[in-house]
């Protein structure tokens, strides 16, 4: 079989920017390590847990927001979520934020463009699994409006680790 060579591909990030955001007074900074690709692996990871595994899917999300706050920022990071009576869903927002800005792809819907209609999955109630390590389908396409490529990948990992029910 002849093989050719279709060129260098991939692109490279400018390791010198340092992302910072605002929490509740303090500026923390963003993982340095932090990328999109950290996301697929948490929903792939969280398509393979059982609705009886609770606790995996707690590290599984731990682990995940690890991953996007810098470790010398984590521990403050943590404690202003429990002094400002942080939720699942508004530390899962942050989190959303992060990973918009590391991908440079905001998930807002540009203004003139009307939203997409919904897909079966996002009319599902969320199983016990999708509250604990937002693993459903459904939560994974909220987290991902604006990025079909994204949410192909989702959909993949999906069909390869499993189904959300």
């Amino acid at each position: 079989m002849e093989e050719r060579f279709i060129g260098e591909l991939g692109r490279e990030h400018d390791a010198g920017v340092v992302l910072k955001f605002g929490y509740f007074g303090s500026r923390l900074r963003v993982h340095p390590d932090a990328c999109e690709l950290d996301y697929l692996d948490y929903l792939g990871a969280a398509a393979k847990i059982d609705d009886s595994e609770e606790r995996e899917g707690f590290d599984l999300t731990m682990d995940f927001l690890r991953k996007q706050i810098h470790p010398d920022d984590f521990d403050e990071f943590w404690a202003l979520s429990r002094k400002n009576k942080q939720g699942l869903q508004d530390i899962m927002q942050t989190s959303q934020t992060i990973l918009e800005a590391t991908s440079g792809f905001p998930s807002e819907q540009p203004p003139d463009s009307s939203p997409p209609s919904p897909t079966p999955t996002t009319r599902r109630t969320p199983s016990k699994k999708s509250k604990v390590a937002l693993s459903s389908t459904a939560a994974a396409f909220t987290h991902l409006e604006g990025r079909p490529d994204l949410k192909q990948a989702v959909a993949l990992a999906q069909s390869r680790g499993g189904s959300d029910n």
